[in-house]
């Protein structure tokens, strides 16, 4: 008896393995349809039919094996479709097997009732150890049953005995067994998952992945292929590795290889140069790590493209170049500071002016080192091309250097830059300019004998305060003289002495006609105006005696004048108020005309009304 269950028992192992082999291409699960259930109820069912080839005859119609554990597998891995499909199998062939009786009819019906509790158990929401012992205990008793009800009481026990024994090892041994090529499988699923995540991630990441080991190439990725110009990933498999790298890159590369495989060190990136399968050599950054490639140590780098990014190096590092070439060519000084107002960059010129090398300047903060531009124009115009990022440009007077500067500030994403020049000289010749302009200015209202005002500052003058009469309502007076005889004195005494007699006249009318509101210019020849403003007639006629009396006293000799043996003067005196009568025109009549009546009687001061 021992020994054919024991037969089952090493059938049913057997039939474990051929069924994980079976099932290796393709697992059960929840999601799998109800054809492939059904063909592990099938196989199940079939191997139930073996193992009654092998079963143990109790009676000549009754027999024992181990079936029902047939059916707890089907269950397990088929669900419920494996299950009913495996115990009709198994029930079919209990009554087709062996001769028809009443025994063969009762176990077909025991082992239809074992694969529907079998089928319901499976579907039960509880740990699949559970659900095993739980269809294990339930064919086990239903068998029980059948034995009880069939089964001489006086071999029951022995029988019971031995059917619980070999049936709990050869359930437990199953379960034993089947876990464990359960979760070899698991594993190696997990392994070939894993394996094939990883050489996705591998094969998409969208830099070079190279696995180089014994100096060849093992794995590339499509990225890295594309990289070295092949065709694809399979063209590089077995490459030399030194195949792509530039000759004179081979020595440091051996010795990263070296430390990455014995030393197990991660290479750090490193700039290196490529040879492509086209023969182009291009810049790229490598990393390594050491790692385990289908059981040999291999190592793997990381190969990013540097080639558009040293480009871009270069022609950035030229550009500056060029441009720090021009700023040290420029006649300015020019500087430039970040948003925290250190130095960045000094050129020549700034060098000199500012009388610092760019080694003490660049990365100091320009107001710690120059704290005297702290409050003043150069100061606020940093400040406000900074804060308001715009340029800003202006010429300011450095009190400490003595010196004018005119400085442009120009503002950036990354601070200011600033060209400046001395215009010292510039601003010299410009307040030279400015005298010089004044001086002809003031030349070109003068007389150029007597110093005093000449007749186009005299119109000027006059309407001036005309105007300012008229405004304020005040009274206007002039005042106009002329040399008695002077042509005689010009021949009596010659135009040289008659030259110095105009400037002794005007010399005294200027001693005697005070007030900074007053103007004595010479009206032409021997003829002088004064322009009284807010003097009436009598004040302007009191002051016209002054003046010939005055130049009288002065006693020049004149032998030729008729009236005394000096030189005098005639003087016509008008006022007038501006605006209320008249006008200017009519004012220098008036004048004109009291002169006249005046050189009747020479030496004399004649005015009208106002």
């Amino acid at each position: 008896m021992f020994k054919e269950l024991l037969t089952d028992v090493t059938l049913i192992l057997v039939f474990l393995f051929v069924l994980h082999l079976v099932l290796e291409s393709k697992a059960i699960c929840a999601a799998s349809t109800i054809w492939r259930r059904m063909q592990v109820g099938i196989v199940n069912g079939a191997y139930g039919l073996i193992l009654m080839q092998f079963a143990v005859r109790i009676t000549d119609t009754l027999i024992m094996d181990l079936r029902h554990i047939v059916i707890v597998l089907a269950a397990r891995y088929g669900g419920v479709p494996g299950a009913l499909t495996a115990s009709l199998i198994i029930a079919a062939g209990r009554l087709t097997m062996f001769p028809f009786s009443t025994t063969a009819v009762i176990s077909s019906s025991n082992v239809l009732l074992s694969g529907l509790l079998c089928a319901w158990l499976s579907t039960r929401k509880w740990p699949s150890w559970q659900r095993l012992v739980a269809m294990h205990a339930t064919s086990m008793g239903s068998v029980t049953i059948i034995f009880i009800y069939l089964v001489d009481p006086q071999v029951l026990p022995l029988l019971l005995t031995c059917f619980w024994i070999i049936s709990v090892l050869a359930g437990l041994m199953a379960q034993w067994y089947s876990s464990m090529l359960t979760e070899k499988k698991e594993m190696a699923n997990k392994l070939a998952q894993s394996e094939a995540f990883n050489r996705a991630i591998l094969d998409n990441v969208p830099e070079a992945i190279i696995i180089h080991a014994d100096g060849h190439i093992v794995y590339c990725n499509p990225f890295g292929a594309r990289l070295m110009g092949a065709v694809s990933s399979r063209k590089m498999l077995g490459e030399p590795i030194l195949q792509f790298i530039h000759p004179d890159d081979h020595p440091l590369v051996l010795e990263r290889i070296r430390q990455i495989t014995q030393e197990r060190k991660h290479a750090e990136a490193m700039e290196e140069r490529l040879v492509r399968l086209d023969g182009t050599v291009i810049d790229v950054e490598v990393t390594g790590i050491s790692i385990e490639y289908n059981g040999q140590s291999a190592s793997l780098v990381v190969v990013k493209d540097i080639t558009s990014r040293k480009r871009q190096a270069r022609m950035l590092a030229e550009a500056h170049e060029r441009t720090s070439n021009i700023l040290e060519s420029i006649a300015d000084a020019f500087f430039s500071v970040d948003r925290h107002w250190r130095f960045t960059y000094v050129n020549r010129e700034a060098e000199r002016v500012l009388g610092r090398s760019k080694e003490m300047l660049i990365g100091c903060v320009i107001w710690d080192e120059f704290p005297r531009v702290m409050h003043t124009k150069f100061h606020d115009a940093y400040q406000e091309a900074m804060q308001h990022d715009r340029s800003v440009s202006v010429q300011t007077y450095f009190e400490p250097l003595d010196e004018w500067f005119e400085v442009r500030a120009f503002p950036s994403k990354e601070g200011l830059s600033v060209y400046f020049h001395n215009i010292t000289d510039r601003k010299q010749a410009e307040l030279e300019l400015k005298q010089l302009n004044e001086e002809l200015q003031r030349y070109s209202y003068l007389d150029g004998l007597t110093g005093l005002a000449n007749r186009r500052a005299f119109d000027l003058k006059l309407l001036r305060e005309w105007e300012k009469g008229a405004e304020e309502g005040t009274p206007l007076s002039l005042l106009l003289l002329d040399i008695d005889y002077f042509k005689l004195y010009n021949d009596t005494y010659g135009h040289e002495a008659g030259d110095r007699c105009l400037k002794q006249v005007a010399e005294k009318l200027t001693e005697l006609v005070v007030g900074t509101d007053r103007m004595i210019s010479r009206y032409g020849g021997e003829e002088f105006a004064i322009v009284l403003p807010g003097a009436a007639l009598m004040p302007a006629m009191r002051q016209a005696e002054r003046i010939r009396a005055g130049v009288e006293s002065m006693g020049i000799p004149h032998s030729g004048s008729s009236v005394s043996g000096v030189v005098t003067v005639s003087i016509g005196v008008a006022s007038t108020r501006p605006g209320a009568e008249g006008d200017m025109k009519s004012l220098l009549i008036d004048a004109d005309r009291a002169l006249y009546r005046c050189k009747e009687r020479r030496n004399c001061a004649s005015g009208g009304t106002e």
